[in-house]
């Protein structure tokens, strides 16, 4: 039990290193040891992790380490990564854990299925299609907050011009509903 107590903060510790890492491992003269963290340390193993973790303070630090991490190799890993975030609950799980999961989607490459299904989760609050639906409200509008709020969200829609145009529309005609 007292190693259990011990594992969020070890974790909270290893997620402010690997972010503090992760600018130099995405240099060239850097990539000996990006070989080594991504061999060492993969995001599949990290992401079974989330499920085994007690508290809300260890799934995030998981995330945030799994954030600056190569993409896992398997796309299903990270589109778990996607659907782990829309089945989040409320608005309070989703302020402790969609950030990190977000970054993890931005890292990984994944944003275009993120910024689709934002899109898509909008369009079915309106009644628009049963496609795409979120089952918690509370949890697509922290998502899409974080989203816009984000300079790296926000510097990947501009590189997708279809993915940003569906979610803006998305949102005008949310907010026309309003």
């Amino acid at each position: 039990d007292d190693m259990l107590d011990l594992i969020p903060g070890m974790l909270a510790v290893m997620a402010v290193s690997m972010a503090s890492l992760r600018p130099q491992l995405d240099k060239d003269q850097w990539h000996k040891l990006r070989q080594y963290v991504s061999e060492e340390i993969d995001a599949c193993s990290l992401l079974d992790l989330v499920a085994l973790l007690p508290g809300k303070a260890a799934a995030r630090s998981v995330w945030s380490v799994c954030a600056s991490l190569p993409a896992p190799p398997a796309k299903e890993q990270s589109k778990a990564c996607v659907g782990s975030l829309v089945a989040l609950r409320d608005a309070e799980e989703a302020s402790s854990h969609a950030g990190p999961m977000i970054e993890c989607l931005i890292t990984w490459d994944m944003h275009k299925d993120l910024f689709r299904r934002l899109a898509e989760g909008c369009a079915a609050l309106l009644g628009g299609s049963s496609k795409g639906a979120w089952p918690h409200e509370a949890s697509l509008v922290w998502c899409v907050q974080y989203t816009v709020a984000s300079v790296r969200c926000r510097g990947r829609l501009t590189a997708c011009p279809r993915e940003r145009d569906a979610l803006q529309a998305a949102l005008r005609e949310v907010r026309g509903a309003a």
